[in-house]
């Protein structure tokens, strides 16, 4: 962005390559601290982390003449750590006595199985079949949007890797079809905590909402009455919030105790990508200002300014709305405005 001149990242990776000290120094001053929060979204242990991001970045030295090219140093090294964190994981159980002592627990997300040649050719099968669909959504987005999705993510990532950030722990802020929202992967328990912490509350006292590509998969997270439903079918994609009865699935996402959950589908195809990419819905909170006149914040070079040293990406698509999602009550038939916003509900009633 012109507000942030930085080095083109093919040259810069280039120039380090080439044994440049001050290359390499850039890089890491770019760098560590979004590793190392990545890092320690994967494994709460600050030591551990260090020392593989120490390891990282000396594997990355020693071997620049061999290392192939990236137009994302930012992504190549999450990447680098991730593999390094995991594979760390790994040997520490092996390496794990037969009789463990009381309390020793190898990270529950260190079992790895080597998957069939039949699991194998489903996932690409799979695979496929969703690259496929991510195409035509992008075909069918306005240039401006599809532009957005492919070029104009901060750091230089695609929503393909922004999914695998989110994947990973990592926090996103993204437009909608109406502020711009802050988010992370709903099955990513620390993610959710630092959501919290940057809204200034408790994660089980948050009213977050998720963000869903559709309503296909609705009754995993809501439950739904009839006309509840034909309703949400008529104003979705839109710039509503609905409030449903959570399902017995939300509690055990977000450990809590509420008994409602928030369902967005924006009319804005970048966060419903990513959330296709992602395979399952996101946690969305608004962006906030701290503008007296201007409650949320519009323009996503200031949003950057503002948090690029607490979240993982910052996507640009363009000024946002200055109005939210107007929140409707689905728990009963009366659909009640909890809150009145951009969308006009007698619209569709």
């Amino acid at each position: 962005m012109a507000s942030h001149p930085q080095p083109d990242d093919r040259v810069l990776w280039q120039q380090f390559k080439g044994g440049d000290e001050a290359a390499f120094a850039t890089v890491y001053r770019r760098h560590v601290q979004t590793l190392f929060r990545y890092g320690m979204s994967l494994r709460p242990d600050e030591d551990f982390v260090r020392d593989c991001l120490h390891d990282v970045f000396v594997e990355v030295w020693t071997k620049r003449e061999r290392l192939g090219d990236t137009d994302s140093i930012k992504f190549y090294l999450i990447k680098s750590l991730k593999n390094r964190i995991f594979n760390q994981v790994e040997k520490q159980a092996r390496l794990a006595p037969v009789d463990p002592a009381p309390g020793w627990n190898p990270v529950e997300t260190a079992t790895y199985a080597t998957p069939s040649p039949e699991a194998d050719f489903i996932q690409h099968q799979d695979e496929t079949h969703r690259l496929d669909r991510l195409s035509r959504c992008l075909d069918r987005l306005p240039p401006r949007q599809r532009e957005a999705v492919q070029l104009r993510y901060f750091e230089g990532l695609d929503y393909r890797q922004v999914a695998e950030v989110l994947r990973g722990g990592g926090l996103v802020i993204y437009p909608t079809d109406t502020v711009y929202g802050l988010g992370c992967d709903i099955h990513n328990a620390r993610a959710v905590e630092r959501v919290a912490r940057i809204k200034g509350i408790k994660p089980q006292k948050a009213d977050f909402s998720f963000i869903c590509y559709d309503l296909s998969h609705i009754s995993d997270y809501a439950k739904v009455s009839n006309a509840a439903f034909k309703l949400m079918k008529k104003a979705l994609p839109g710039p509503f919030t609905f409030v449903l009865e959570a399902s017995g699935r939300v509690p055990k996402i977000l450990n809590t105790s509420k008994k409602t959950v928030g369902i967005r589908v924006p009319d804005n195809d970048i966060p419903r990508l990513l959330v296709q990419e992602l395979g399952n819905p996101i946690i969305t909170t608004s962006i906030h200002d701290d503008d007296d006149i201007v409650e949320y914040s519009t323009d996503p070079e200031l949003i950057f300014e503002k948090v690029q040293h607490l979240v993982d990406v910052v996507i640009d698509g363009g000024y946002g709305q200055n109005v939210p999602s107007t929140i409707v009550d689905a728990t009963t038939d009366d659909f009640d405005i909890i809150r009145q916003g951009l969308g006009n509900l007698d619209d569709f009633l």
